[in-house]
C-alpha cells in the first residue's frame, strides 16, 4: 500500500490519531465486550485495532502480510505498552502458526477491499474460529463510491452487500450495519491537509459496512438484529 511507504510518524498519525479511524475502532472495541479468550487481528496493519484490543485487557495475536508493516507495528505496540504478538503471514493461505480452532474472536477491519482472493481468507478466519466465536469484519460498501482515493489505498473492489453476504454464507450473521454520514470525504481532506504535510488520509470511512458473525452454526442464512445495509 502506498500509505505504508510514507514516513513512520505521518503513518502513525494517520491510524492512530485521525477521529475517523478511531471512530470504526470504538465500534469494534463495543462489539466484542468484556475482554476474554483469545483474538486474533487479520490484516492488522500497523496495529490500529490490535493494539486498542491489548490496552482494553484482550489478549491479542496480529498478522499482516508485509514485512516491513509487522515491524511498524511492533514499534508502536511498543511504545504505548501494549503486549501484542505479532505474526508475518499471509492469510489466503492455511498458516500453521495459527491452528484450527484456537480464537474466540477474529477481527478483520479494512483489509478484503485489498485482497483479490477474499473469500479465501473469509475461509481461513472461519478455520481459525472456535465453534461460537465472533468474526468482525468492516470493509467499504458500494461499488459506485470507488474513486481514485480507493486505487491510492490499494482498494481492488467496494462490496455490495449482496456480494460480501455470499462470501459469508458460512456463518450466521448476527449484525449488519453501516457507520459514516455525507461530509465524512470533507473532513478527511480538511483534516489531511492540517496533519500529514499534504498526504491525503484516504481510508474514506463513509458507508462502511460492518458485520458481526456468530461462528457456531455453519448455516445459509442470516439473521439482522439492526436495520438491513443498502444494496
Amino acid at each position: 500500500m502506498k500509505l505504508y511507504a510514507l514516513p513512520h510518524e505521518t503513518i502513525a498519525r494517520q491510524q492512530c490519531g485521525d477521529p475517523l479511524l478511531r471512530h470504526l475502532t470504538d465500534k469494534i472495541v463495543r462489539l466484542l465486550g468484556t475482554p476474554r479468550g483469545r483474538v486474533l487481528d487479520v490484516g492488522c496493519g500497523t496495529g490500529r485495532v490490535a493494539v486498542e484490543l491489548a490496552r482494553r485487557g484482550f489478549d491479542v495475536d496480529a498478522l499482516d502480510v508485509e514485512r516491513e508493516v509487522v515491524e511498524q507495528a511492533k514499534d508502536l505496540a511498543a511504545a504505548s505498552g501494549a503486549d501484542v504478538r505479532f505474526f508475518m503471514a499471509n492469510f489466503t493461505q492455511i498458516d500453521p502458526q495459527f491452528p484450527d480452532a484456537v480464537y474466540d474472536a477474529v477481527v478483520c477491519s479494512e483489509v478484503l477491499e485489498h485482497v483479490e482472493p477474499w473469500r479465501d481468507v473469509v475461509a481461513n478466519m472461519a478455520r481459525v474460529l472456535k465453534p461460537g466465536g465472533l468474526l468482525i469484519v468492516t470493509t467499504p460498501n458500494d461499488p459506485g463510491q470507488f474513486s481514485i482515493l480507493d486505487k491510492y489505498a490499494g482498494h481492488v473492489r467496494r462490496f455490495r452487500w449482496a456480494e460480501l453476504s455470499a462470501g459469508l454464507s458460512d456463518f450466521e450473521v448476527l449484525q449488519a450495519f453501516t457507520v459514516g454520514f455525507p461530509l465524512t470525504r470533507a473532513i478527511h481532506w480538511a483534516s489531511c491537509g492540517a496533519t500529514t504535510a499534504g498526504h491525503c488520509c484516504v481510508d474514506d470511512l463513509n458507508a462502511r459496512v460492518l458485520i458481526l458473525v456468530n461462528g457456531e452454526q455453519r448455516i445459509q442464512r442470516c439473521r439482522f438484529t439492526t436495520r438491513s445495509p443498502p444494496g
